[in-house]
């Protein structure tokens, strides 16, 4: 004979089929980080694992899965200057794993009033670095070195971008 179970018997069957799953994912606790960083010119992983750390707290390994917000953590390294994308995520063993792309700069601009800075193709102005010189063409006399600018100067650091790639 064929025995056909109804809705209440099989809940208990799904209950365990899924629950220990989801405990285990809740239970699972940070062993370490990866970081891949395709290019790491201007930023490192020495600098992405000190935004981590501010933003989760000293100890990182051993804390809880759970504990972790990846999305404030990728909203905080996303304002570091030289960040263009932070993809964060745990694998199966509990391992966080940094995903970071770093912007590239196109051009150096140096202004009238004597400052410099690179802009990147989204026409960002983006500091100098301690740690690298970029080889890239180099404009000079631009009128501004203010964040906010004029029609005119947008328009010429457009110019500096097209003749620049």
């Amino acid at each position: 004979t064929i025995h056909k179970c109804n809705a209440s018997e099989k809940r208990p069957f799904l209950f365990q089929l899924f629950f220990p799953t989801l405990t285990a994912v809740f239970r699972l606790i940070n062993r370490s980080i990866a970081i891949y960083i395709p290019t790491f010119v201007f930023i490192d992983k020495n600098d992405v694992t000190e935004i981590i750390k501010n933003t989760v707290g000293i100890n990182i390994k051993g804390k809880l899965v759970r504990e972790f917000d990846l999305n404030k953590i990728e909203k905080e390294l996303k304002k570091d200057v030289w960040v263009s994308k932070a993809d964060l995520y745990f694998d199966k063993k509990g391992v966080l794993k940094a995903e970071i792309l770093e912007k590239e700069p196109v051009a150096r601009v140096f202004s009238n009033d004597g400052s410099s800075f690179y802009i990147d193709d989204s026409l960002n102005m983006l500091p100098l670095s301690n740690r690298h010189a970029a080889r890239l063409p180099v404009f000079t006399n631009f009128t501004s070195s203010l964040k906010v600018m004029t029609k005119a100067d947008s328009n010429l650091l457009r110019g500096i971008k097209q003749m620049s790639l």
